[in-house]
């Protein structure tokens, strides 16, 4: 901490020391008032430096201009920090309680650690990923950090309505403190009139609209079944879980596709931002349900998910504290689902079955303890797994012919492993030397600790050419393959820059978080997040032979997809001959007075067909800017007095007359009745006004 902020941070740590030590709220009270009441220092904090990037606003911020009068929170955070997104859920209620027009506002300040996270377009779809809506700016040199000597991420600094600082809370553990200082200074500085009501040019991003079903995929996971093999994947975005054949045809979409945490069939239960997947048996799969910090069970015969294991409880009462679970393997006899708990460090165990455990331990069925990390972040290996440590572990498997598990390593920029047999943790590639630098990233091939990578989040293993593992080494944007008995890596696919290229020599992902092998271990199958999307890729067992990468087209019939549509907001019905024809379609939105189309924002609409064969809508989706969409739907012959629905499903983006912006979905459903004597030609116009809902 810079001798700009040394006096505040004393004072700061006073503050929090005395506020868990008071019992009472009243004494909480009187320690806040007269804190508030004490001399300032007077410090000048300076500026965000001119030329910066910002996203969130219509043009740049000053604490001395736009933000002065308001109480300002300064969140110096990077987003690959499991820490910085363990406060978001807070930082979003403090700015549901203190709202700009009551002179309170959050500025996220993005100090990258990693190279990738520099990039304005990465930071841009993270803020989308984490739902970020509060003013960032994008200070990647980490200019204000280094003048205010920032100490670590998160740190927040709240500031005066003048602009000085008036108190600092570092990491997470802080968070309630900050809480209570923000709405007591909210109080004093409201009494004083010194909080202005004055707007910001605050415009929220436009939540990114993928070409298919899938938003920020995160993990994948794959089995062999009777009817043949099986594929999972987390749409993380979406808050659910889609079950697909090889082939992209999704058989089940499990979850209401809005973020929540709910028990129950497959169209109500909720799920928040799940990530890691794994299936015990063809029947069972398990869910790494992160932002709940939860594991939950998905019985694919019953269709209902239950929860397992809440960072309250497991099964047999054990307390436990799990955070964000974001990874799951299970081991081959069934007996235990590794979690990789990436907001505590550690390697966490959820035994199934009565098993006999390392060092002979025995763990009763339902328990769910930490089995390797101190919880310390750190690279540190050891033979005995509760002294190893890690730097949150984002990506775990099973290799069974080595009898290990392997762990991506995400903020040591490593691959680890931890042996089955006694659960000794050692390097395998990339990262340092010494245990507690997390700083050794980079792009580079070769051995152990010569080899370089940025941010790991997925590893999987394949049994092809006698066993591999493979890595998505996230921030380079490439799939890796790693000989773990040699202990060397190598550079697959991908160029190192973010894309969507499926050519061949010219590959390209954008932050893949996910990969898992097919059962036969010759297809690869990886979450390429940022590109919403799965793609595909073909091993060879000749080295000389060229791996081939394509995009698995993730197909949602109309049942599994009305799942994820919007309520419908209008119905219209046609009549058509049960020989078939077709229907010309015009559909119009209109919205209420004071309401417009957002210029320049993707206002996109789609059709969802019905499940029978035959059915086609020409285009199957477009751009709707100006309000109006048309096309074709060719209808196949049908029973007579017979239904379908056809849904016309749009998502706009509006702005009223006070420049407040918001994204919406609406739908109309189109009933198709076969009817003797219908015309096998047919028009329909539909007019439909979008109610619009309140802006949050």
């Amino acid at each position: 901490m810079s001798a700009v902020l040394e006096n505040v941070m004393e004072r700061s740590l006073i503050l929090i020391d005395n506020l868990r030590n008071a019992n009472e709220e009243k004494s909480r009270e009187k320690l806040l008032s007269e804190y508030l009441a004490q001399e300032n220092s007077k410090v000048d904090i300076g500026d965000f430096k001119e030329g910066l990037e910002w996203f969130n606003v219509t043009k740049p911020l000053s604490i001395h201009k736009e933000l002065k009068g308001k109480l300002v929170i300064l969140d110096f955070f990077t987003y690959c920090c499991i820490n910085c997104l363990h406060i978001l859920p807070k930082m979003k209620k403090i700015e549901e309680e203190h709202t700009v027009e009551k002179g309170v506002v959050v500025v996220g300040v993005h100090s990258a650690k990693f190279d990738n996270e520099k990039d304005s377009s990465n930071i841009m779809s993270a803020l989308q990923r984490y739902n970020i809506s509060h003013p960032v700016v994008n200070d990647a040199e980490a200019t204000m950090w280094s003048a205010l000597g920032i100490p670590c991420w998160p740190t927040l600094l709240v500031l005066s309505p003048l602009g000085e600082p008036i108190f600092v809370a570092v990491g997470e553990s802080n968070m309630p403190e900050l809480q209570l200082v923000v709405k007591a200074a909210a109080a004093v500085y409201g009494e004083k009139g010194a909080l202005s009501a004055h707007p910001l040019p605050v415009l929220p991003l436009s939540h990114v609209e993928s070409q298919g079903p899938l938003l920020f995929p995160g993990k994948v996971a794959s089995c062999s079944s009777p009817s043949g093999p099986l594929i999972a994947i987390a749409d993380s975005g979406h808050h659910r879980i889609l079950v697909c054949s090889p082939s992209g045809e999704v058989q089940n979409v499990i979850g209401k596709g809005t973020a929540g945490f709910c028990d129950g069939d497959f169209a109500t239960a909720k799920f928040f931002s799940p990530q890691g997947l794994a299936f015990v048996d063809f029947d069972t799969l398990y869910v790494a349900d992160t932002e709940n910090n939860a594991i939950r069970k998905i019985d694919l015969v019953s269709q209902k998910v239950n929860t397992v294991l809440t960072n309250q409880k497991a099964e047999n009462g054990t307390e436990n504290v799990l955070s964000s679970p974001w990874d799951i393997c299970s081991l081959p006899d069934g007996s235990c689902l590794l979690i990789a708990a990436a907001g505590s460090h550690q390697l966490w165990g959820l035994f199934l079955r009565d098993t006999l455990w390392w060092r002979n331990t025995h763990m009763p069925a339902g328990t769910c303890v930490p089995v390797a990390g101190t919880g310390r972040e750190e690279n540190r290996n050891n033979v005995y797994p509760h002294a190893a440590a890690f730097a949150q572990p984002s990506g775990v498997c099973v290799a069974p012919t080595l009898n290990a598990v392997f762990v991506a390593d995400s903020e040591s920029s490593s691959v680890r492993r931890v042996d089955l047999k006694d659960g000794r943790v050692s390097a395998v590639v990339g990262g340092g030397r010494s245990p507690t630098d997390l700083f050794c990233f980079g792009d580079v091939d070769g051995r152990q600790w010569d080899v370089k990578l940025q941010h790991p989040l997925g590893v999987a293993w394949s049994t092809v050419e006698g066993g591999a593992l493979y890595v998505v080494d996230s921030y380079n944007h490439k799939l890796k393959k790693v000989l773990p008995e040699e202990r060397t890596c190598h550079t697959v696919l991908g160029t190192g820059v973010a894309g969507d290229s499926v050519k061949q020599l010219a590959e390209q992902l954008n932050e893949p978080g996910g990969l898992c092998a097919s059962p036969c271990g010759s297809l690869l199958y990886i979450a390429d997040t940022n590109n919403n999307c799965i793609k595909v890729v073909q091993l060879h067992a000749s080295e000389s032979t060229p791996i081939s990468l394509l995009k698995l087209n993730v197909k949602l019939t109309n049942t599994s997809a009305s799942l994820l549509a919007p309520e419908i907001a209008k119905e219209v019905s046609v009549c058509v001959s049960p020989s078939g024809g077709e229907i010309c379609w015009r559909v119009g939105v209109e919205l209420p007075e004071g309401f417009a189309l957002t210029c320049g924002a993707p206002q996109r609409w789609a059709l969802h067909m019905p499940s029978a064969s035959g059915w086609v809508g020409e285009p199957a989706n477009g751009q709707l800017s100006s309000g109006l969409a048309q096309g074709m739907v060719k209808v196949p012959p049908g029973s007579s007095a017979s239904i379908q629905q056809v849904l016309f499903v749009a998502t706009l983006f509006t702005c009223d007359n006070a420049n407040t912006c918001q994204r919406q979905s609406t739908c109309v459903a189109l009933n198709v009745k076969y009817e003797e004597g219908a015309s096998k030609q047919v028009e329909c116009s539909i007019l439909h006004k979008v109610q619009m809902k309140k802006a949050h």
